[in-house]
């Protein structure tokens, strides 16, 4: 369900899981707008002009969670624009990598770091001007953090994961986790999940969301 003014700029992304984990945005001029842009057969979907965010301030996290958006990435004017950010003590976001593509980074921060480093999606491509399913898992029993692209595994064997984050955690859509470097394209959907997906739920929901958006040539 979406809040919205007589303009389209949508002030409230709401949660259906009845969580009440909404996505809001109170400034006027970075407010996306919905009713305006449709994909997939016609489905609504929030449009982002490259200056818009939204932000969920208590999402459950814990010390393992989920993010899959289904979204198309329309320009890149700078390496540092990101899809989207987890933001608490630890935080991380998943940033451009490059000037005028969308390759895939996964950059940390906080104190401490939650990772053993930064992580490149490989090998690289261009996820601009497509719709495509971008999935980060954050699994703590492991200790291993993920990153998948239409089902596909982007971050090898994965990545070191020692500082767990708490038990919520703010997110940021097509933003750093500052509120800056905001991405121009649509999104469709956002599940976070509080646990990090099995191999089986994982490619369940996968496949929901490519028949969805109509990406199923894209899932592997």
């Amino acid at each position: 369900t979406i809040v919205k003014n007589g303009s389209n700029q949508v002030s409230q992304w709401r949660d259906k899981s009845g969580g009440g984990n909404h996505f809001n945005e109170s400034t006027n001029s970075k407010k996306p707008k919905s009713g305006t842009r449709t994909a997939a057969g016609g489905k609504n979907v929030i449009d982002f002009d490259g200056g818009d965010r939204m932000t969920a301030s208590s999402v459950p996290t814990g010390h393992s969670f989920s993010v899959v958006m289904a979204a198309k990435i329309d320009s890149i004017d700078h390496t540092q624009r990101a899809l989207f950010a987890v933001k608490n003590n630890q935080k991380f976001r998943l940033r451009a990598r490059n000037n005028s593509k969308f390759y895939g980074q996964i950059v940390q921060g906080g104190s401490p770091s939650p990772f053993g480093g930064h992580t490149n999606f490989s090998p690289n491509f261009d996820w601009k001007g497509s719709r495509n399913i971008f999935q980060v898992d954050v699994d703590y029993t492991t200790n291993k953090l993920h990153g998948w692209v239409n089902g596909v595994a982007k971050t090898g064997s994965g990545q070191t994961y020692s500082n767990s984050f708490p038990a919520t955690s703010i997110i940021k859509l097509m933003s750093d986790w500052n509120g800056n470097w905001n991405l121009n394209g649509w999104v469709g959907d956002v599940i976070v999940t509080p646990s990090a997906l099995s191999t089986a739920d994982r490619q369940k929901l996968e496949g929901y969301l490519a028949h969805k958006w109509n990406t199923t040539t894209s899932l592997a």
